[in-house]
Parts: C-alpha cells; structure tokens; sequence
C-alpha cells in the first residue's frame, strides 16, 4: 500500500482523483440497480467536500430532476422534432438582465427577433414570420428554483431536406421506369432509371447524415447558449 504521507504533484492528484472516479463508477455499474439508491441530501455532502456551492447543486438538481415530469420529444425517422433546453437558479432578473439577455439572443441569431413581456414572463422570439420554418424560442419566468429560462426550437422541416432529395430522384427513376417499360427503348438506356433511383436513395441518406450533424451542433448551441444566459441572470442578482 502507498504511504498515506505520500507528497503528490497537483498533476499526479488531478490524475489520482480522475482514476479513482472511473474505478469508481466502474463498481457502480457492476451492481445491481436496487443497491445504487442515493439522497440529495447525500449528494449535497459530497459536493461539499469537494468545493462546490450547495446553491449551485440544488440549481442543478431542480434542472435535472424537473426532466422527470417532462416527455421526451418526439422524434420522427430518428430527427427529434424539438429541440429543447432549461436553465433555473434562485434569483429573480430584473429588466436591465433581461435586456442584456435579449441583446446576446440578437447576437447569437442575426435578428432582432420579437421580444414580450407579461406577468412575470418574458419572451424572446427570433421571428414570427411564416418562411422562418425553425424559429428560436427563449423564455423567461419564474420557478420553485427562482428562475427557470428555458430554449424551444421546432425541427420539423429538417425532414424536408432528405426527403425532398430523396423524393426527387426516386419520382423520376419511377416515371423512366415506367416508360421504358412500356416504350421502345434500347435496353442499356434502362440503366438511367436505376442510377436516378440510386442517387434518389443516396440524396436521401446524405441529407439525413446532414440532418443528424446539424442536431448535434445545434444543440450544443442551445446549451451555450443557456449558460451564457444563466450567468447575466446570476450576475448582479448575486
């Protein structure tokens, strides 16, 4: 066994910390689920322990815990058909935060967007124009946490893209099939119906693969996004 008065580098704790974590988890998962129970209050004090704000944890907790009551989005040929995200810490905004809240909104989109205000609700809409087929929604109101700021944006119209291309080139591989199998056509000229109906299929994969990247990256950006938008709520309300 190591020496327990050991002088460690701050490389070698980080790394000790780090392996002892994976081992760790690694043990958990061996388990069986009924043995792997755990309280808040539980969390709460290993948070403690290594140095992390009991209001930050319960914030953090409310945000993930209030997923349970929240429906998965529907998804469609395995696009989700929403995108969503939410933020809460225990502080109300105040005007000013607002603004610069709607002032990073505009940034981040281009667009000066709609922005509302009723009760203790605010709203921030990229555009309510009918060719925005993917507009942005943030919203701000209150919660059991103080604040809850949560990010909508419908993805409907990313199954447009392949299915367009796909559609395209499948409808005319059909149409030359059926001419070419009802005309007098030289035999190799068939081939161009097969290649369309190809291409049709291959468009289609290419713009789900596309499709699939764009939902990663976007929500990454929604996630972002939302904690720049946490930090102008906690700034000044702290």
């Amino acid at each position: 066994m190591v020496d327990p008065n050991t002088p460690l580098s701050d490389d070698e704790v980080r790394d000790i910390l780090s392996r002892a974590a994976d081992r760790q988890e690694q043990a958990e998962r061996a388990q069986p689920l009924a043995t792997r129970s755990h309280t808040l209050a539980e969390v709460e004090a290993v948070a403690e322990d290594v140095g992390i704000d009991r209001e930050h944890l319960r914030a953090a907790a409310h945000e993930i815990l209030s997923r349970r009551d929240t429906p998965a989005p529907p998804t469609r040929l395995g696009l989700p058909l929403e995108l969503t995200g939410r933020r809460a810490f225990p502080a109300s905004i105040t005007d000013a935060q607002w603004e610069r809240m709607v002032g990073v909104l505009r940034t981040e989109f281009k667009r000066n967007g709609i922005s509302t205000h009723f009760g203790e609700a605010r709203e921030w809409v990229s555009s309510n124009a009918s060719g925005d087929s993917m507009p942005i929604q943030v919203r701000v109101e209150s919660s059991p946490a103080g604040t809850a700021i949560t990010a909508r944006q419908e993805t409907r119209s990313l199954l447009l893209t392949p299915a367009v291309l796909g559609g395209s080139f499948s409808a005319m591989a059909i149409v030359l099939g059926v001419l070419f199998a009802v005309g007098d056509f030289q035999p190799g000229v068939s081939w161009i119906s097969v290649m369309l109906g190809a291409v049709g299929l291959g468009s289609a994969g290419a713009g789900f693969l596309a499709a699939r990247v764009w939902v990663k990256r976007q929500r990454e950006r929604i996630r972002t996004l939302l904690d720049r938008l946490e930090l102008i709520g906690r700034d000044d309300a702290s």
